[in-house]
């Protein structure tokens, strides 16, 4: 999931599709807006996944279906939580590779392309 869709999931729906259905459908926050089953995107659900739903609905506000409280916006989660967290992860080198088993797993991207893909942009950076 892209950091926006993790933040306006509504973590109740997600929740039953995972129970039920053992897959859960990203629609909330998804670049060009996806709706419902117009323009479906599954996830399979594995222990990670479960792990993930149940730690965000631990964190989750109160009266809430995402991780956005009632008196927030989505630009104060991330002027005020996202932002600041990222310098941490940043100042301490850690960036978004670090999800690259399970972006294979979900995507089933072969590690030649991936691969690939890094070394092109490294020689972009360059």
């Amino acid at each position: 999931m892209r950091l926006r869709e993790a933040i306006l999931a509504d973590l109740p729906r997600l929740s039953r599709e995972a129970e039920d259905l053992g897959r859960i459908n990203i629609q909330d926050g998804t670049k060009g807006g996806r709706a419902g089953a117009s323009a479906p995107r599954w996830i399979a659900v594995d222990h990670h996944v479960q792990d993930a739903l149940g730690f965000a609905r631990q964190v989750s506000p109160a009266s809430s279906h995402n991780l956005i409280a009632p008196d927030e916006s989505y630009l104060n989660v991330l002027q005020e939580i996202i932002r600041p967290a990222r310098d941490v992860l940043h100042a301490h080198r850690l960036k978004g590779f670090l999800s690259y088993e399970r972006r294979m797993h979900v995507s089933a991207m072969s590690k030649s392309l991936y691969t690939a893909r890094l070394s092109s942009a490294a020689n972009a950076a360059s």
